[in-house]
């Protein structure tokens, strides 16, 4: 029996992603599997579209992150649990067949990468979200403009994503793209005050943000 030629492409790619994300430790072994079976997820269930979404994303982060410590040289490698925390709740949507809903929980991951990674850049001091105070870089809960900013430019590139590989339509294009800034909002409240007092970690945070985008976007197209 023939093989597909998208399944093909799907394969290779996989195995390129693989050998990339172990080897340059962007991935730890676990953390690679893990995304490897999102892929495969993505494509059997949301076709070749949803897979290069999921890839277009992953790679969007993956440059955030580099952008955003160029002053850090220390590299973080991604576990299991980093990828189930900004991924799940998209495989859950794309599961049940909701396209839009994958949208928006990846616009949501990738506007909270973009603006906590680039916005740790930023010259001056970040403030917190629930006191407006002003906070040293990295705390839980503190965001910047330029951070901001970054989190605006996230959902958009998610946005435009649906508009080139799903359909041509303003109205999700602005609901997806603003949903990653809420997104990230929610990720900031959340760290600044669940996860600064130890009931949630950052995973936890990054999967229930990133779930919020998904439903948004669930809710708004349905009935909208």
């Amino acid at each position: 029996m023939d093989i597909p030629v998208e399944a093909t492409a799907t394969a290779a790619m996989l195995i390129l992603f693989s050998l990339i994300s172990y080897g340059k430790k962007i991935l730890d072994l676990g953390g690679t599997l893990v995304a490897d079976v999102f892929g495969i997820i993505a494509f059997r269930f949301g076709g070749l579209r949803a897979f290069l979404a999921l890839d277009l994303f992953y790679i969007a982060a993956v440059v955030a992150t580099r952008i955003g410590r160029l002053q850090r040289p220390k590299h973080e490698t991604r576990t299991m649990a980093n990828i189930m925390g900004n991924g799940g709740p998209a495989i859950v949507c794309i599961l049940a067949g909701n396209t839009a809903g994958f949208f928006g929980a990846i616009s949501a991951a990738l506007s909270d990468t973009f603006s906590s990674e680039i916005g740790m850049n930023s010259k001056g001091k970040p403030i917190m979200i629930t006191t407006l105070q002003q906070a040293e870089k990295g705390t839980d809960g503190a965001v910047s403009l330029k951070g901001l900013f970054a989190g605006v430019v996230g959902g958009i590139v998610i946005g435009a994503l649906y508009w080139i590989l799903i359909a041509p339509s303003v109205k999700m294009f602005a609901l997806i793209a603003a949903v990653g800034l809420a997104g990230s909002l929610i990720d900031s409240v959340l760290g600044a005050t669940l996860q600064r007092r130890g009931l949630l970690d950052n995973n936890s945070v990054n999967f229930i943000a990133s779930a919020a985008g998904a439903a948004v976007v669930v809710v708004v197209s349905a009935y909208f």
